[in-house]
């Protein structure tokens, strides 16, 4: 989902305009997706007795990322019209490296309600 993202991202930064729509099938599928595994993630690894603390806690970030990024993102139109696609589609494939480690890490790690399941069995 971030590489398709990421991809839609760097095609947005073209001046090509069938490109440029083709690229936003790709963000708006990429955008629909991760928001969609992103809330199930975080609502899965919370505490049960804590999920709605930490779902207004991502509510709240995704709140003020959403304030925040026009005015980073004018700034960045301003140097160079293409720059703010080009620096989001950057950030996401470093994201996608991060994340792709970790779940590597943690299918290398056992959990314990791994365990408890295969002992069930």
């Amino acid at each position: 989902m971030l590489v398709v993202f990421a991809i839609g991202f760097l095609l947005l930064s073209t001046r090509i305009f069938v490109i440029f729509c083709i690229a936003l099938l790709f963000t708006t599928f990429g955008q629909s997706l991760l928001r969609v595994v992103m809330t199930s993630q975080v609502v899965g690894y919370a505490p049960g007795g804590r999920r709605g603390e930490v779902l207004g806690i991502m509510s709240s970030i995704t709140s003020l990322s959403m304030t925040i990024s026009p005015f980073i993102s004018g700034l960045l139109y301003e140097k160079y019209a293409a720059m703010p696609f080009l620096v989001s589609s950057f950030y996401l494939l470093i994201a996608f490296v991060v994340l792709y480690q970790k779940r590597q890490q943690l299918a290398k790690e056992q959990l314990p309600e791994d365990v408890e399941m295969e002992s069930a069995i």
